[in-house]
């Protein structure tokens, strides 16, 4: 993949030159932050949020996520080696690859997500409107999605049509802030949910690639990607 030439996994590779760290750290948000190797992400207070990711297998797709560590463990779940992953990227990093399944329908949409829990045991929604928004520091090959994650009930309501912020692709560290009402949905659901009011009743932050297939192409899309900080809003900063 681009890792070792000139993707994400370049900015790692950086760290042997004599550049202070200071330039890994500044886009580091007050919750985590990869290039310190925190593998969970800190709310203060003792409280602890835990990273997992999320495909389609289970429905009509099969996307993946490949993480660049110790062949045999390159598609564990990433909540299984998530320590192997922040070691080799300082961040969360990946290739991943969206495709179908053995019958490929274009009314069908691929994806996969990374994305962290908001509680220690991911059971329980909290209201995180007091941050006023979030902020990523990232790169992608794709266009990414960050999504607040709702109660599942919540989300079924709204027909899976959960306020949602999209963010352009961009090689190189970029900082973004989001305020919550940035968050909007897509449209489909009759339902409507501002992305205030999902910060009032968050479970997870998920950082979501989606690919929309259409009648003439059904072919996989792959990239790369990571997330080097994650922030209250106005806390990431290069």
């Amino acid at each position: 993949g681009s890792f070792t030439i000139d993707g994400v996994y370049k900015i790692s590779s950086y760290r042997n030159d004599p550049i202070p760290v200071s330039l890994y750290t500044d886009g580091c948000g007050d919750l985590w932050c990869g290039e310190t190797l925190d593998y969970n992400v800190n709310f203060g207070g003792g409280s602890f949020g835990h990273w997992f990711d999320i495909n389609d297998q289970m429905e009509s797709g099969n996307s993946t996520i490949t993480y660049p560590i110790a062949t045999g463990k390159t598609h564990e779940r990433l909540e299984n080696v998530v320590k192997d992953v922040v070691d080799t990227c300082h961040g969360i990093c990946g290739t991943f690859s969206l495709k179908s399944g053995l019958e490929p329908r274009y009314e069908d949409v691929f994806y996969v997500m990374v994305g962290f829990t908001l509680t220690e045991d991911g059971s329980t929604p909290i209201d995180i409107s007091s941050w006023d928004g979030i902020c990523v520091t990232y790169e992608s090959d794709m266009q990414m999605e960050v999504q607040i994650g709702l109660p599942s009930e919540r989300e079924m309501d709204l027909s899976y049509d959960v306020p949602v912020k999209k963010l352009s692709k961009v090689k190189g560290m970029q900082v973004k802030d989001i305020s919550w009402n940035e968050f909007v949905q897509g449209g489909w659901s009759r339902v409507e949910f501002s992305g205030v009011e999902s910060a009032k009743e968050a479970m997870s932050i998920r950082f979501a690639f989606y690919l929309i297939p259409s009648a003439q192409d059904v072919s996989a899309k792959k990239g790369d990607f990571a997330i080097y900080g994650i922030g209250r809003k106005g806390t990431c900063g290069l």
